[in-house]
């Protein structure tokens, strides 16, 4: 039998809507291969699609008792389940238990946030970081995106709190240091802020990243320093490299009327160019991804239904 290909036959199952024949492929597997953690889960999947929420966490169980995965697989795995089982609260909780396990490496506990962030409770979330130390500095990432969370809440003094117990800017990926920026940008420390965007801006993952880091610095620039001279060489350098980019001319045809060298043919020339780029495009603002996967039963992905990580 060749089980990857077993797998990803689950997988294009799964998408077919064909749900029984999935279950009975995913149940093949366990009894060939009763040792791999993969078929547990994937087992698992496949009962919470045919609305079995009790089969699907009971077989996760087992699998634990039976197999020798990682703390982070099953953690991982379970809230996969929950989130396609809409068990919002239950994820919520899952999802702490991992970022609270000292046994789950620092990348793992940002990557599972990452991906859940958004259906996390505020209530529950509210309630782990309450327990939190309230002084001191610590380099672990999952403060920030503990931060971010609050701060996509609006809850202003929680998201400050955690920026500021946060003390590993230089150690964060390009989406870390993004999110940091954007909770500085909101609490007023406007020039870690800065410093964060700054070292981001050369290492964007694509054209629509680097845009939105070019806009975000000349605002701050513009807004916060202030320095409206400086935010309008900012959005020079962004509509030389990107001429199209609208956002970045009405920006500039408004922020020259504030300027040292208020030129009027420059605010017209601008404006005309927002208004030509506007009835060409519905879009103003550059569309970014969103900085973290989206679900969309993504979990069902051959990716994720092939993945099989190292035990222990």
């Amino acid at each position: 039998m060749n089980f990857q290909n077993k797998r990803s036959q689950i997988s294009a199952l799964l998408k077919q809507n064909d749900l029984e024949t999935a279950k009975n492929v995913a149940l093949e597997l366990l009894a060939a291969e009763p040792d791999e953690p993969a078929n547990y889960k994937n087992l698992a999947i496949c009962f919470a699609a045919l609305k079995e929420p009790e089969r699907a966490l009971a077989t996760l169980t087992v699998g634990k008792k039976k197999t020798n995965a990682t703390v982070f697989f099953w953690g991982d795995s379970t809230c996969q389940v929950l989130r396609y089982l809409e068990r919002f609260d239950e994820l919520t909780i899952s999802v702490l238990d991992v970022i609270n396990d000292p046994k789950v490496g620092a990348d793992e506990k940002v990557q599972i946030f990452r991906t859940h962030i958004h259906v996390l409770q505020l209530a529950i979330v509210e309630k782990f970081v309450s327990d939190l130390p309230t002084r001191g500095d610590s380099d672990d990432p999952i403060l920030v995106e503990l931060a971010y969370f609050f701060h996509e809440q609006d809850a202003w003094e929680r998201a400050k709190q955690l920026s500021t117990l946060f003390s590993g800017d230089s150690n964060l990926d390009y989406v870390g240091k993004k999110r940091l920026s954007l909770v500085c940008g909101h609490t007023a420390d406007t020039a870690r802020a800065m410093a964060l965007l700054k070292a981001i801006v050369n290492d964007a993952p694509s054209d629509e990243y680097h845009q939105n880091d070019l806009l975000e610095i000349a605002k701050i620039y513009a807004t916060k320093q202030p320095s409206v001279d400086e935010g309008i060489a900012t959005l020079d350098k962004a509509i030389d490299q990107y001429p199209e980019l609208a956002e970045a001319h009405r920006l500039k045809a408004y922020w020259i009327h504030y300027s040292d060298n208020c030129d009027l043919a420059q605010i017209k020339y601008h404006s005309l160019a927002y208004g030509d780029l506007l009835r060409r495009s519905k879009t103003l603002i550059p569309k970014v991804p969103r900085l973290e996967k989206k679900f969309l039963r993504w979990v069902f992905s051959p990716h994720h239904l092939n993945c099989i990580p190292s035990a222990g």
